[in-house]
C-alpha cells in the first residue's frame, strides 16, 4: 500500500515536470507586410532578428522559431500594415496608437511588453 501510493507520488512529479517542459515550448513567427512599418524583433536571448527597420510592403519575414519573442513597433501601428502568423496561423493583435510592444510565447500567446525605445533593443 505505502509502495503504490509511492509510485503514485512519483508519477505525479513526473507528469508536473512534462506539463513545465511542454510549456517552454517553442513557437514559430513570421510577419507580412502590406505597408511598410517600423519594426524590432527580438528572439531567444534578446537576438536581434529585424534590428529596428522599417519593412516595405510585399516583405515576408520569418518564419523564425523561438521560446519567446520581443515585437516592438517603435513608430506605432495599423493592423493593416502586416500581417502575423503564429505557428503558420494568422494572429491579430490589438489596434493601439504610439509606441508599442508584445511578448510572444508558445502556445499563439501574445502578451503586452513595456513601451519599446526607438532603438533596437
Amino acid at each position: 500500500r505505502q509502495e503504490r501510493r509511492q509510485e503514485r507520488r512519483a508519477e505525479r512529479r513526473e507528469e508536473r515536470r512534462e506539463r513545465a517542459t511542454a510549456q517552454a515550448e517553442r513557437v514559430s513567427l513570421a510577419l507580412e507586410i502590406r505597408a511598410p512599418v517600423g519594426v524590432c524583433l527580438l528572439g531567444d536571448d534578446r537576438e536581434e532578428l529585424i534590428d529596428g527597420q522599417v519593412l516595405a510592403a510585399g516583405a515576408s519575414e520569418g518564419p523564425w522559431e523561438a521560446e519567446r519573442f520581443e515585437l516592438r513597433f517603435p513608430y506605432g501601428y495599423d493592423r493593416s500594415q502586416f500581417r502575423l502568423l503564429l505557428d503558420g496561423e494568422p494572429k491579430r493583435v490589438p489596434e493601439t496608437s504610439g509606441p508599442t510592444a508584445y511578448f510572444i510565447t508558445s502556445p499563439d500567446r501574445v502578451r503586452p511588453a513595456p513601451t519599446p525605445g526607438l532603438s533596437c533593443p
